[in-house]
């Protein structure tokens, strides 16, 4: 499963296993409390406990997040 990350810095593209959107949704609302914004490692975090991988390719992501306005989507 591809999921996208949008944010200032541009977009993150990561693979892991096949999840739910309410539990993709879980996933950033409990980061979003525990991440630390000075060092802005929401990705990072993500990845580390969540087990995702930051991929490098054109696959079209099943949900995205945007960080600007802090709202998830499904693509599908």
């Amino acid at each position: 499963m591809i999921v996208e990350i949008e944010y200032y810095k541009g977009d993150t593209l990561l693979q892991g296993q096949d999840i739910s959107f309410e539990e993709f949704q879980m996933q950033i609302k409990t980061l979003e409390k525990c991440y630390n914004k000075s060092e802005d490692n929401f990705v990072e975090l993500l990845c580390s406990m969540y087990h995702w991988t930051v991929v490098e390719n054109g696959q079209q992501a099943a949900y995205v997040y945007d960080r600007d306005i802090e709202k998830c989507r499904s693509i599908h």
